[in-house]
């Protein structure tokens, strides 16, 4: 089975949608608002080998998330340069680390950013940190592919609902989100 990777994209621009007046980081420091989307996607499932990680566990007894943030954290890297395109792809069942954080025509962020994500068909967890945040800011729920290279997350808890563009191919995701003038690009490593 398979499934688009263009939730990742959309999930990072939710993120930074609101605390900063920008969408990218809304999502990433997630206050949430709840919601649903209908259909979904699928995943691949097929067998992971031994170097991916165990899922986390499914939330219970009201929390959001049974994920954690993974460092090494990243800052954002300013880049005077046109955006890539995003080009979909199918998504892989599993964890993903933040592993490259680019701002195209955006200033540099100094911010160290931890940033996971756990999938699997239809759904999410995320668990991210930002600077000296004492915390991880937790989110989850589902996600649904509007065209082949875009993804719209809408969170149950934590963070706002988003829509990106995301690029998946068997090793890693990105997600494209606008952030101002520019475009917020966020590589994550399956694990």
């Amino acid at each position: 089975m398979s499934a688009r990777l263009f939730f990742l994209s959309a999930l990072t621009a939710a993120a930074f949608a609101g605390c900063y007046g920008d969408p990218l980081r809304d999502f990433l420091n997630a206050s949430g608002d709840g919601g649903s989307v209908d259909g979904g996607a699928t995943i691949d499932t097929g067998a992971a080998d031994a170097s991916h990680r165990p899922p986390p566990p499914d939330p219970v007894g009201g929390a959001c998330t049974g994920l954690a943030s993974d460092p090494p954290g990243h800052n954002a890297t300013h880049l005077n340069a046109t955006a890539p395109t995003p080009n979909g792809g199918d998504l892989v069942e599993g964890t993903y680390v933040l592993q490259t954080y680019f701002r195209y025509n955006e200033p540099s962020d100094a911010t160290n950013v931890r940033d996971s994500f756990y999938f699997k068909p239809s759904t999410f967890q995320r668990a991210r940190r930002a600077g000296t945040e004492s915390s991880d800011a937790l989110s989850s729920g589902t996600y649904a592919f509007p065209d082949a290279t875009h993804v719209h997350f809408a969170a149950s808890c934590g963070m706002p609902s988003l829509d990106a563009g995301y690029t998946a191919t068997p090793t890693y995701v990105e997600l494209y989100v606008a952030a101002g003038a520019g475009v917020d690009v966020m590589r994550y490593a399956l694990q």
